[in-house]
């Protein structure tokens, strides 16, 4: 299916139309309005202030649990010390270790999902988890890194302290992420496209969840969704979509339209990638169960999304932390590796131990990429700059060995 892409001016609705503005949907009583004291949301100002909130106070929680765990052992007199009470300065001296492992436990575990079930027990439960896991990594790392040293004793303590230490730093995170909602302080501007129930159901528990980070901007429905032309909705939905979007400063969009074909609602997805938001369908049964996309869900409501949208700020922070951690921790593991195939290259022909690539990056930016050298320096000066292939007689002994294993691209760790 063909669709324009030139920008026209907004399409004004016909009279009689149904409302598309969230004041107008208040008017409909399907969802509470706002009260008029209520400040109206900030522009998507920091997006990233309620992830951040909470990972403040995992991090207070996973360096606060060593403390309280060093002086429940140690410093309470409710425990023996036959050697005395050691100085805390070393269990302070793990954190650079122990936060950043904490982090990631509590990521892969779903803590930082957006719209997870919250309360006490639901958070005691979660972290305690949680910590158990981290338990058992911090004994493996304990285990491979020698400098890393929690005795048993010291380990098993610390992991049933940070449970609760943790679920209730969260709570307080909880009552500040709602204070920061109550002053459309961080919101997430988000918009409802589409005439279904759903998306009234949609709308209602927004409003009634204010510690989301959630604001609804406004709905695009009725004749400014689905003309009564229906030949010419998916052709205009598009144009409407990229002026609604723009007009209102959408950072997410909910589509609750099941009739929408497939066609259709890739069109979406290109504007409002297009547009930097994200595009997030309330699909059905065969969609949940059967499609490589990702799931979201609000108050029980399953929600697919595009993965074509960008990282935001805070996806892209925690991307390039995990990069640099897991190249500086494969640098360290590996360096003993390192320094044997330089040898062997170095021994193997003359010429410099590693080979540089000029490659082009996001937006075209371009940088190098280092590589263990796999041919002779004046390899390309008979053959000229050519691609390898299988059975190629360029390649050094070691060379051949290096690509075969490919162990010549681990210079790229750094």
């Amino acid at each position: 299916m063909t669709t324009t892409r030139t920008e026209t001016a907004p399409v004004a609705p016909k009279t009689g139309t149904r409302p598309t503005t969230t004041g107008d949907v208040a008017a409909r009583r399907r969802v509470p309005s706002t009260p008029p004291t209520t400040p109206t949301p900030a522009p998507g100002l920091g997006r990233g202030l309620y992830p951040a909130v909470l990972v403040a106070a995992d991090v207070l929680s996973l360096a606060g649990a060593v403390a309280l765990t060093w002086w429940i052992r140690f410093a309470s007199g409710l425990l023996p010390t036959p050697f005395g009470v050691p100085s805390l300065g070393p269990y302070v001296a793990t954190l650079p270790v122990l936060v950043p492992l904490g982090l990631a436990v509590y990521h892969e575990a779903g803590l930082y999902r957006r719209h997870r079930p919250s309360g006490l027990a639901r958070d005691f439960f979660a972290a305690g988890r949680a910590a158990l896991t981290l338990g058992l990594v911090l004994a493996a790392v304990a285990f491979f890194y020698r400098d890393f040293s929690f005795s048993r004793t010291f380990l098993v303590m610390y992991v049933v302290a940070l449970g609760p230490v943790t679920a209730v730093t969260r709570r307080v995170a909880a009552r500040i992420q709602r204070s920061l909602r109550d002053h459309a302080v961080a919101v997430e501007r988000l918009a409802i496209a589409g005439d279904s129930s759903i998306g009234d159901r949609l709308a209602e528990n927004i409003a009634a969840r204010p510690a989301s980070g959630l604001a609804l901007v406004g709905r695009l429905r009725g004749e400014e969704w689905a003309p009564r032309d229906q030949d010419s909705a998916g052709a205009l939905r598009p144009l409407r979509l990229r002026s609604f979007l723009r007009g209102h400063r959408v950072d997410r969009l909910l589509v609750a339209d099941p009739d929408l074909t497939h066609e259709e609602r890739l069109d979406l997805v290109e504007v409002c990638h297009e547009l930097g938001a994200r595009c997030e369908f309330v699909p059905d049964l065969f969609e949940v169960m059967t499609g490589r996309v990702r799931v979201d869900e609000i108050d029980g409501i399953p929600l697919v999304g595009s993965r074509l949208h960008p990282l935001d700020r805070v996806d892209r922070v925690k991307k390039r932390t995990l990069d640099l951690l897991g190249s500086a921790t494969g640098l360290l593991a590996l360096s003993p590796l390192f320094a044997l195939l330089a040898l062997l290259v170095r021994v193997d022909s003359r010429g410099p131990i590693l080979f540089r690539q000029r490659r082009l990056g996001r937006d075209g930016t371009e940088f190098d990429i280092l590589k263990f050298r796999t041919m002779p320096v004046d390899a390309e000066q008979v053959s000229g700059p050519v691609r390898a292939t299988k059975g190629d007689l360029r390649p050094t002994r070691i060379g051949r060995v290096l690509r075969r294993t490919s162990l010549d691209e681990l210079p790229q760790l750094w």
